[in-house]
């Protein structure tokens, strides 16, 4: 697997966040917005690993059971709750995590998945593994987190341009600063490559 995390000097910034007992982690740059955890609404018939829908700001958005998604457990929120809102390929869809924030590592901290898990089929959502110090987590492949066909039910069960990413307003100035898709939290404070969410911001 080539080292497609190789950036400038800075490293690679990433969303972390819990779900269940483990720690995962996508790129920042495939997230859209991070969110308190509101009313979902469920839909007749949909999938078993979509949770309903919301109203992000008049966009009907997709939320889905990432647990569910992983083949994890069942698994209820945990203290800190919020909806990441995050892209798969055309379509915005949210998952519930706990506790996210944001890391930034480096090339050497981002290891290929293990052999064994890319012998699993085409569905394969694991994009590598970030270790710490102290830590270590599970990198997710976002374009791979639904099939092109899941990605079209989504886009049809949130509305023709309900899930559908709008191109002409995805504009990024940094954390916190993400115009027309909008991070909800700025950071409450750095060390050592680390931003945490404002816990009881509006």
């Amino acid at each position: 697997m080539e080292r497609e995390h190789e950036r400038s000097g800075e490293g690679l910034q990433v969303l972390v966040f819990g779900v269940g007992e483990e720690e995962y982690c996508v790129e920042v740059e495939k997230v859209r917005s991070v969110i308190d955890l509101i009313d979902i609404t469920r839909m007749p018939r949909a999938p078993k690993f979509v949770k309903g829908i919301i109203n992000l700001r008049g966009q009907i958005v997709a939320v889905l059971d990432l647990a569910e998604r992983l083949k994890l457990p069942p698994c209820k929120p945990g203290p800190k709750p919020r909806i990441a809102v995050i892209e798969s390929g055309d379509v915005v869809v949210g998952v519930v995590v706990d506790s996210p924030e944001v890391l930034s590592l480096t090339v050497e901290e981002i290891e290929p998945p293990p052999e064994l898990l890319m012998r699993e089929g085409d569905f394969n959502i694991i994009k590598g593994v970030a270790k710490t110090e102290d830590r270590l987590f599970v990198m997710l492949d976002t374009e791979r987190l639904l099939s092109a066909e899941e990605r079209e039910d989504l886009g049809e069960l949130a509305g023709t341009e309900g899930g559908k990413i709008r191109r002409g307003i995805r504009r990024r100035e940094g954390f916190g600063h993400f115009c027309g898709g909008g991070w909800e939290h700025a950071p409450d404070y750095t060390h050592r490559g680390r931003r945490t969410l404002h816990e009881d911001d509006d």
